[in-house]
């Protein structure tokens, strides 16, 4: 059975995540220090809560070099980060000034305007639009029968806006999945998400 690793620095929602790959299929792997990785195909990084306190939790853990290192030109390991996983990918956020992301895509963090009359943070189910649609993450992904679950205050602003895969409408039309080679992000969770969370988390282990 084909073996996904999933990286535990003390904030994540692992056990939601864990049953989500064992019913696409695969193995789940929870690993606390990254000498537990062993021939990846493929890494999650989840994660909720702060940018700060997850930077320092991958450093205190042991993953912060070892994520800075990540081989974005291997075709046979694919990363994926959900939610604040996927911040800490980036740059830098406007939630932690002065403190820095991994760089693995070039983008930033910035938050939703608080001149919006939506309730902040978007906390519910809501549609992704496709920009991509040649992506393999989404074979077989009728997207009109698709929602997911979204909690955040904040959104990634690629600098590159060929990353941008999808995007949601929460007020403004932000970027909900973010591809860059073998390196994914997902603003909404997944393993949360119910049958539209397997099919994706499904396609992802697929790639």
């Amino acid at each position: 059975m084909k073996t996904v690793y999933i990286i535990d620095y003390g904030i994540c929602n692992i056990g939601s995540l864990e049953n989500m790959i064992k019913k696409v299929g695969y193995k789940p792997i929870i690993v606390t220090n990254p000498s537990m990785i062993k021939n990846p195909k493929k890494i999650i990084l989840p994660g909720i809560g702060n940018f700060n306190k997850g930077v320092e939790n991958l450093k205190k853990k042991g993953f912060w070099e070892y994520l800075k290192n990540f081989d974005n030109t291997n075709d046979s390991c694919h990363l994926l980060g959900i939610c604040l996983g996927m911040h800490l990918l980036m740059n830098k956020s406007e939630e932690s000034p002065g403190v820095e992301g991994l760089s693995l895509i070039d983008a930033e963090v910035v938050r939703f305007s608080d001149e919006t009359d939506l309730t902040i943070p978007q906390m519910n189910w809501n549609h992704i639009s496709l920009k991509d649609k040649s992506n393999n993450l989404f074979e077989d992904f009728d997207i009109d029968n698709h929602r997911f679950y979204f909690v955040h205050s904040f959104f990634v602003n690629p600098k590159n806006k060929n990353h941008i895969i999808a995007t949601t409408k929460y007020g403004v039309q932000f970027c909900s999945i973010v591809n860059d080679k073998n390196i994914f992000g997902m603003q909404f969770h997944p393993e949360k998400s119910l049958s539209s969370g397997k099919k994706i988390i499904e396609n992802f282990c697929k790639l």
